[in-house]
């Protein structure tokens, strides 16, 4: 198995007690680091709760812009997962992984730059879109 940026996928579909029923993102590009992979999810956006970490308006997603986006959705940066590759392709030989559609060239990487301007963001996925060359254009 080859892990690429922008694959989603939803973790543990048969029982999900394991990790919550989302979609998540591969942020992190494995062919830099597959010892650490950043994951970051998709979920519900409640505007009227913007101070909640896991409903960050940094960057909000709406239907159409991926299969698995119906209504307004935003990223959940602060509980962003690290894996490395060897547990991903565990949990798919186990048959804990349910594969998606990737998330295009253009969402990536307005995700990526979105970890930016999260105030719910860590420092660690900072750390890791930094050290990949995913920080934001300085100049």
């Amino acid at each position: 198995m080859t892990l690429r940026a922008g694959q989603t996928f939803i973790l543990d579909p048969q029982d999900r007690t394991s990790y919550p029923t989302h979609c998540y993102i591969v942020l992190s590009d494995p062919g830099q680091n597959s010892d650490e992979i950043a994951l970051v999810n998709f979920t519900s956006y409640d505007p009227g709760t913007p101070s909640q970490p896991r409903n960050d308006p940094a960057c909000l997603v709406v239907h159409g812009e991926h299969p698995y986006v119906r209504h307004q959705t935003c990223i959940n940066y602060s509980d962003a997962l690290y894996l490395s590759e060897i547990q991903i392709e565990q949990l798919d030989q186990g048959n804990l992984i349910e594969w998606l559609t990737d998330v295009d060239a253009v969402l990536l990487e307005r995700i990526r730059a979105s970890a930016y301007q999260s105030q719910h963001r860590r420092g660690k996925l900072i750390k890791i879109l930094r050290e990949q060359g995913f920080g934001p254009a300085v100049g």
